[in-house]
């Protein structure tokens, strides 16, 4: 068994042994941990195990030992339980928000409609194995189908024990949700929302009223609460269109498993942080994450001034002629001060032409990065290129 704190943190892992508790807690759970951590950074444990799964064992290890149930050495242990633990896993997490056409792949990452025979085959073994009555079977197939049968999947194969394959698997999932929230068509908008996530990781939040008159209960509200949410059908044309002619295709980098430099690694965390902003419910938030993304690909380091720097940087980086490039530069600098306004003064957000302006310029510039991913060995090349730019 394990104890954890009030943040879901394991702190203590215990078992009973003639009536009495035995654990390890304190400076013993904190041993453990360190013994985690070196074995997870030793051949062959480095990869396909999780640390729970690595904590577990050994534990396992030590209460058979202490028991006199077992007197193999841990090392022989771990690797007999790692390698049974070591199987194939083939992963399908759902997503919500989108609905895809036909399938497609993504540098070895399957997205898929979510396949309904899945579901057609497991209420038929269920029935067949006869342990479970059939209407029951049934009403669990048919809320299987309601909750997953619309969504879209990311599918993947993973080697390695099942927590660690989750986890893996959830991780893609998020990037993958990454790169659609910012293909989406309200990508550049400040106003509407897309909440494409994994299942269960965001949800619409609502609000509900409830009226009373006359001392009984009158009416019931439910409703959508901030800005309206945005569904995304997507037809395979669109994709088709959105990989070739935007160069979304070029996205798979993040996917096939190479290394990536300085500038790729920056994209795709900007990418991640303007994506959060598409699924913010709060505009100032909405703000923060996509100034984030901003600064994050158009600053050369952290001794930099952000307003002169990125504004300048961005201009240069989407617009051709000194009219156009000024009004950027003005318009990222009001946007800073709505920024500033937000984290300093907690403000409200009034200047919606700004907003408008300032998204749509970032979402430019990021979808102009995409289309350069191969472009650039490393960061600082990408901003030499753009001072050349702007002092040629």
């Amino acid at each position: 068994m394990a104890l954890t704190d009030i943040s879901g943190k394991t702190v203590e892992r215990y078992f009973e042994k003639g009536g009495e508790i035995v654990s390890l807690r304190g400076d013993g759970y904190r041993s453990l941990r360190l013994l985690v951590s070196k074995v997870r950074s030793t051949r062959p444990f480095k990869f396909g195990f999780s640390e729970d799964f690595i904590e577990a064992e050994i534990f396992k290890w030590w209460k058979d030992s202490l028991s006199g149930i077992s007197e193999e050495k841990l090392s022989d242990y771990l690797l007999k339980r790692c390698a049974e633990s070591f199987i194939e896993h083939r992963m399908l997490i759902p997503l919500t928000g989108v609905e895809i056409e036909r399938s497609f792949i993504l540098g070895g990452v399957l997205i898929a409609p979510f396949n309904l025979d899945l579901i057609d085959d497991f209420e038929n073994r269920m029935i067949e194995g006869g342990k479970i009555g059939a209407e029951e079977v049934k009403a669990k197939a048919d809320d299987f189908r309601r909750k997953y049968g619309h969504t879209t999947v990311v599918e993947k194969t993973f080697w390695g024990e099942i927590k660690f394959c989750e986890e893996r698997a959830l991780e893609l999932a998020d990037d993958v949700a990454d790169i659609l929230r910012f293909m989406c068509p309200i990508a550049p908008r400040w106003d509407v929302n897309f909440k494409c996530f994994p299942i269960g990781r965001q949800s619409v939040p609502t609000q509900t009223a409830i009226v009373v008159k006359d001392g009984r209960l009158s009416k019931i509200t439910n409703s959508i609460s901030g800005t309206n949410p945005f569904r995304w059908l997507l037809k395979y044309d669109e994709l088709v269109r959105i990989m070739e002619e935007l160069h979304f295709e070029n996205t798979a980098l993040f996917f096939e498993g190479d290394e990536l430099n300085s500038f790729q690694k920056r994209v795709k965390t900007a990418i991640s942080a303007y994506s959060q902003a598409v699924a913010a419910d709060d505009v100032r938030n909405r703000i923060m994450y996509a100034m984030s993304a901003a600064e994050h690909l158009l600053l050369k380091d952290a001794s930099e001034p952000i307003q002169s720097s990125v504004g300048e940087r961005l201009a240069f980086a989407i617009a051709k002629g000194s009219d156009y490039r000024m009004q950027i530069v003005e318009n990222f600098k009001k946007a800073y001060k709505i920024r500033s306004k937000h984290v300093h003064h907690l403000s409200h957000v009034e200047d919606e032409e700004t907003l408008e302006m300032f998204f749509i310029n970032v979402f430019l510039m990021i979808r102009g990065c995409v289309e350069l991913l191969y472009s650039f060995k490393n960061h600082s090349d990408f901003i030499a290129e753009l001072d050349r730019i702007k002092f040629t």
